[in-house]
């Protein structure tokens, strides 16, 4: 606002300024022999002092706003290069994510395989099961020795025991 005001008064003696120039070139001997010269002289030294100041001013304002379109500058490259690392960034760990995401699908693809295999291994192993304690019962009525049963009965109690376990660790027992 000060700046404004001292501007206002620069211009105001400018123009008061020509305007007696004005009339001493209008009305010649009469202005002159009107007009102080000492009162015009001190008058235009203070408008160029004015002038010269305003200038100055003028370019110091006009260096600030260069240095300041060079820092926005600096920072606009600093920022672009910034964005680029975050792109950057970014792809990679997407790539990284997708490749995880394949090789998770690969081992749940796997898990899925096993799974299945474990279910036929497990009925196979029921009819199996079954088979021998079919074989057991017609050892049974027949006349075989009772040693011999009684191992065969161990290994099929055993086996038996042993499905159970796999039973329980499918069902998560």
């Amino acid at each position: 606002m000060q700046w404004i005001d001292s501007q206002g008064d620069t211009i105001r003696r400018g123009f008061r300024t020509v305007r007696v120039v004005y009339n001493i070139s209008r009305v010649s001997s009469k202005a002159i022999s009107k007009l102080n010269p000492a009162l015009v002289c001190i008058d235009t030294f203070i408008s160029l002092v004015d002038l010269g100041t305003s200038y100055f001013k003028y370019r110091k304002t006009a260096e600030q706003t260069k240095q300041l379109q060079l820092q926005l500058e600096a920072y606009t490259i600093e920022l672009l290069n910034f964005k680029a690392q975050c792109e950057e960034i970014l792809q990679t760990e997407i790539f990284k994510l997708e490749k995880e995401s394949e090789l998770l699908e690969e081992r749940l693809k796997l898990q899925r395989q096993a799974e299945e295999l474990l279910k036929i291994i497990y009925e196979q192993a029921k009819q199996y099961l079954e088979t021998i304690r079919d074989l057991i019962l017609e050892h049974k009525t027949s006349s075989v020795s009772d040693d011999e049963i009684v191992d065969l009965e161990k290994k099929y109690h055993e086996a038996l025991q042993a499905r159970m376990q796999l039973t329980l660790f499918i069902i998560g027992g």
